[in-house]
């Protein structure tokens, strides 16, 4: 008992105070602790000062100039979204009335008679385009028991050519893929130059999604119309930033996608006219053509709220775009000697001033700026060749750190770069701005002395 006394006595002299305790129980030797105290104290100012030089960023902040790929969910959208998840509670009739509205309202505002056209939802701008070409070339294989031949350009959405590659690798169709001219353009003489007896489907993107450069759609439907060949064309760079008029246009099929509208991920439809849909019966093909597809109606709903959304003063938005888009051009040339591809390819060597104090090259792609028809203002790439000899992706990554996202080309499956001559060692210093209808004039600002910092 009296062992056990002195243990309970000489305690409460040894107990130090609560700091003292907590290092003690890293390091019973006091002298030691002192100096580990010291070390971790400087550790954590070093910690602080290089987390100072490197703040972390909010979902917030990031200026996104990556729109091409695709965009934010707008916050109207994601509350549709959310409203609507709860599906399992509505009725049949319900879901039915839903989707019909929402088709029906899409279809309107793409001119598209709802006695001549069918829509149809699907996960996006992929698998739309692979449904119309899979359901097109068995249809005709299946009418005309001949070996169909498809046109396409360099210009299409990689899930297009892939795709044509693999029915021209398996032996199930002839193929010819055109080329665009200098500007990213597909023109309708060389469309006109590919068809054969044999052509049951063409396809032809709207918009170029590298450049911004816009294709005579009209056109080109025109020629093909002659000689009773179906046009598809992939509208998802044009839908939601400018008119999509399928009614002047004549296209027999369209292909949509939300998520570059700030619009949900995985929601898209494929637009496509009653004549051909029942002519070459397309509905024997595809279980969604059919109508035999369960449809996710909070992301549907969500989608025609963001598509009404960026329909609202749409002119005055592409004013404010264009504007932006010249501001860039512009205050970029100020820090870089500036030049259009065409005069880039015309000379042996780019026909700068050397003698000027930047050595900073740019380089604008598409159409001139001049021309404003001819591109869509949301969308600007630029071969950017800094003084510092940084690469596309290295001023990207750069961005990245200060809180700005832009893209860059995948050079290994984007042949179009190389189809309009783009040199070989200017393909890796390509950037590509691609802005969204909320961006504001801060935003452009904060980009733009970013870049020059970068560069």
């Amino acid at each position: 008992m009296s062992e056990t006394t002195i243990i309970k006595t000489t305690k409460p002299k040894h107990k130090p105070s609560k700091k003292k305790n907590k290092s003690k129980k890293k390091n019973p030797v006091i002298k030691d602790t002192k100096k580990d105290t010291k070390k971790d104290s400087a550790k954590k100012d070093k910690t602080y000062k290089s987390k100072k030089k490197e703040p972390k960023i909010n979902n917030c902040d990031w200026i996104y100039l990556d729109n091409v790929s695709s965009s934010l969910l707008c916050p109207k959208a994601e509350q549709i979204y959310k409203k609507n998840l709860q599906t399992r509670a509505m009725t049949q009739t319900d879901k039915i009335k839903i989707i019909e509205e929402s088709e029906n309202y899409i279809l309107k505002m793409c001119d598209a008679p709802l006695d001549k056209y069918s829509l149809f939802f699907t996960s996006g701008e992929i698998e739309s385009n692979n449904i119309i070409l899979c359901c097109a070339v068995n249809a005709y294989k299946k009418i005309r028991k001949i070996k169909p031949h498809v046109v396409v350009s360099t210009v299409e959405h990689n899930s297009v050519i892939t795709y044509a590659k693999s029915l021209l690798d398996s032996g199930q169709i002839e193929l010819s893929i055109i080329k665009p001219n200098s500007y990213g353009c597909i023109l309708s003489d060389t469309v006109a130059n590919a068809l054969k007896d044999n052509t049951c489907f063409v396809s032809i993107t709207y918009i170029n999604r590298e450049l911004g450069s816009v294709n005579n759609i009209e056109k080109i439907t025109a020629i093909l119309h002659e000689k009773k060949i179906p046009l598809h064309c992939d509208c998802t760079y044009l839908f939601g930033k400018h008119k999509l008029d399928l009614k002047r246009t004549n296209i027999d099929t369209a292909t949509i996608a939300f998520d570059k509208i700030n619009g949900p991920v995985g929601v898209g439809a494929l637009i496509i006219r009653n004549d051909l849909y029942n002519g070459y019966k397309l509905y024997e093909h595809s279980i969604t053509l059919k109508g035999n597809r369960t449809p996710n109606i909070p992301a549907i709903a969500s989608a025609v709220e963001a598509f009404r959304i960026s329909l609202i003063n749409r002119k005055k938005k592409n004013k404010k775009l264009l504007k932006f888009r010249n501001e860039i051009i512009n205050k970029l040339s100020e820090k870089c000697q500036t030049m259009t591809f065409a005069n880039f390819m015309k000379s042996d060597a780019p026909p700068l001033e050397e003698s000027k104090k930047s050595k900073n090259k740019l380089v604008i792609l598409g159409p001139p700026t001049s021309n404003e028809s001819y591109y869509t203002p949301s969308i600007l790439s630029l071969v950017l060749i800094s003084d510092k000899k940084k690469s596309g992706l290295d001023i990207k990554t750069d961005l990245e750190k200060k809180g700005i996202i832009i893209g860059v080309p995948d050079l290994d499956n984007n042949f179009m770069y190389k189809e309009i001559g783009m040199p070989w060692e200017a393909l890796k210093h390509i950037i590509r701005i691609s802005l969204s209808d909320d961006i504001k004039q801060n935003d452009v600002n904060k980009f733009v002395a970013a870049i020059k910092c970068v560069i």
